[in-house]
C-alpha cells in the first residue's frame, strides 16, 4: 500500500482513485458490487408517460404515504376522551407535519368561529381587555420550537408490566412545532397587573371549557397566545384560533381554544386540575395539581 494517499490539486483527494479504492473497498465490507448506471436500460413507467394529476389548492402527502397516520384511541367519537398518537417512527427531523401532531381532545375538536372567538384579559388587572383575532394580529409576534407534551406521555413504560409496544404507543404523545403568537408579558402590559395577582386561569372555548391555573411568573416569563403552527393558523385539534403556550409544561396546562385569562390571587383549583390531573399517593394525601415540568 503506498504510503501517501493520492491527492489532486490544492490537496483534495483525488476522485478517480476515491472512487477505484471506495467502490472496491464497499463491495468487501457489504457484500454488495456497485453496478455501473450504463449496465441496465432505464425504463418508463406508467407515470412517466402521462400528465399527472391536477394540482390541489392545498397540498396533502403522497397517496403511496398512506401509513404515515396517527392513530386514534376513540375512532367512532364515543363520549369520552379522544387520543391521536403521532407516528414517530415514520417521520424525520425536528418538526412533527401539522396533521401528525398529537391530539387530546375530551369533547371533540371545537369548531370556533374565529371571526365570533373573543379573548378576555381580566380580574386582578387595572384595565380589563377584549381581543379579538385581527386585534392580536397588530402587536407584534414572536416564534419558537418547542414540544408539547401528554403529561401521560410514556406512561405504559410504569406499569407493573411494561407493554411491548411501537414507539407510537409508547410516545406518542408528544410533538414539535414551530410557534408563533403574541406574548402574554406584552399583553398583560397593556391590561396592567394588580400587585395582589399572583395567578392566571386559562379557559377554553370548548364544551368543558376545560381550565388550568399557571403561576403568573410563567405567564410573564415566556408564555404567548399561539396563533400559528410550522407557518400556518393553528390546527383545529390545537386549539384553532387560538391556544395558550407554556414552554416546557404538561399539554394540559397548554389551554386550546382560549377564551379567558383571569388574573387571581390564588389558584383556581378548578374540575380538571383538581380531579381530572390531581396526582394521587398510596401512602399520603392525594397532591395537588401540578405543573409537571418536561
Amino acid at each position: 500500500m503506498d504510503k501517501y494517499v493520492p491527492v489532486a490539486g490544492n490537496g483534495l483527494l483525488d476522485r478517480r482513485a476515491f472512487l477505484r479504492g471506495g467502490a472496491a473497498l464497499a463491495a468487501a465490507m457489504t457484500g454488495y458490487a456497485i453496478k455501473p448506471a450504463a449496465a441496465e436500460t432505464l425504463t418508463d413507467p406508467q407515470w412517466s408517460n402521462e400528465p399527472g394529476t391536477l394540482v390541489p389548492p392545498y397540498g396533502v402527502p403522497s397517496k403511496y404515504e398512506k401509513g404515515v397516520v396517527r392513530t386514534l384511541s376513540n375512532p367512532n367519537a364515543e363520549p369520552r376522551t379522544q387520543h391521536a398518537r403521532t407516528p414517530h417512527h415514520r417521520l424525520q427531523g425536528m418538526v412533527t407535519p401539522n396533521g401528525l401532531h398529537f391530539t387530546i381532545s375530551h369533547a371533540g375538536n371545537a369548531e370556533v368561529d374565529s371571526e365570533q372567538h373573543r379573548l378576555v384579559i381580566h380580574g386582578l388587572v387595572k384595565r380589563p381587555l377584549v381581543f379579538t383575532l385581527d386585534s392580536l394580529a397588530r402587536y407584534p409576534m414572536v416564534s419558537r420550537f418547542t414540544f408539547v407534551e401528554c403529561g401521560g406521555n410514556s406512561a405504559p413504560l410504569f406499569s407493573p408490566e411494561p407493554i411491548q409496544a411501537s414507539v407510537q404507543a409508547l410516545h406518542g404523545l408528544a410533538s414539535c412545532a414551530e410557534w408563533t403568537g403574541v406574548k402574554l408579558s406584552t399583553l398583560l402590559e397593556e391590561t396592567g397587573i394588580d400587585p395582589k395577582a399572583k395567578w392566571v386561569v386559562a379557559e377554553g372555548a370548548d364544551a368543558p371549557h376545560l381550565s388550568r391555573s399557571v403561576p403568573l411568573s410563567k405567564i410573564l416569563d415566556d408564555a404567548m397566545v399561539a396563533l400559528y403552527q410550522n407557518g400556518e393558523r393553528v390546527m383545529p385539534g390545537q386549539g384553532y384560533p387560538m391556544r395558550l403556550l407554556l414552554p416546557g409544561w404538561e399539554g394540559n396546562m397548554n389551554v386550546k381554544w382560549l377564551r379567558r385569562l383571569q388574573l387571581t390571587e390564588v389558584p383556581g383549583m378548578t374540575y380538571y386540575e383538581s380531579r381530572t390531573t390531581r396526582r394521587s399517593c398510596p401512602t399520603a394525601r392525594p397532591t395537588g395539581f401540578t405543573s409537571s415540568r418536561k
